[in-house]
């Protein structure tokens, strides 16, 4: 029969294997948002949890004010008030997390100076307590009309009350100005764990 090793210094009789845990099979999952049905899009495998949340100083959900979807876009215009939207997503128990953000700006929109246009990426772990700024979208990086795709790995902010949230941070004062989110994925893994707990053995002193 098999013996354990026992620790250095150990004098007793028995010793036992510690319980390990094996990752099962892997999922390839992902939360995906194009738009097209308001707020409340689930185009993924796996849907988000609740709807979209907007801070709109204007008011007026998903048709209108400063936060609003356009063109199946979730497009933000006039930084006033710093205008958000997040959404949450369950990533308890998940590997390899990746977000991916596709996006372009509209209009005559200014990389630098007085009147300069700015969207910020955020992301929080703990359901929005704290925020983590990703990326922060210049229109000196990004050329208007064109557009963009970008990828971060979110693993560390993954729990379940991971929120990803977008906004205008700085200007789109002109009114054909805007940042345009076209499609939201976070892709995830799921696996399946098994516990194996081993005997209790004899150990033989040598």
């Amino acid at each position: 029969r098999a013996e354990c090793k026992c620790k250095s210094g150990y004098t007793g009789t028995f010793c036992q294997y510690v319980p390990t845990t094996q990752s099962g099979p892997c999922k390839h999952l992902n939360v995906i948002d194009n738009f097209e049905d308001g707020y409340s899009g689930n185009d993924g495998s796996r849907n988000w949890i609740g709807d979209w949340i907007e801070h709109d100083p204007l008011g007026g959900g998903a048709h209108s004010g400063r936060v609003l979807i356009r063109h199946d876009d979730l497009t933000f215009s006039h930084a006033s008030g710093t205008p958000s939207a997040y959404r949450r997503v369950d990533l308890q128990a998940t590997r390899d997390a990746e977000l991916e953000v596709m996006f372009h700006f509209e209009g005559d929109v200014e990389a630098s100076g007085s009147y300069a246009d700015e969207g910020r990426i955020e992301i929080s772990s703990n359901g929005g307590r704290t925020w983590t700024i990703l990326k922060t979208l210049n229109p000196g990086q990004y050329k208007t009309g064109q557009q963009f795709t970008l990828k971060f790995d979110i693993d560390r902010y993954a729990s379940s009350s991971t929120r990803i949230k977008f906004r205008a941070s700085k200007g789109f004062g002109g009114s054909d100005e805007g940042i345009s989110i076209d499609v939201v994925t976070v892709r995830f893994d799921k696996c399946s764990s098994a516990t194996t707990t081993r005997k209790v053995t004899t150990t033989t002193k040598n």
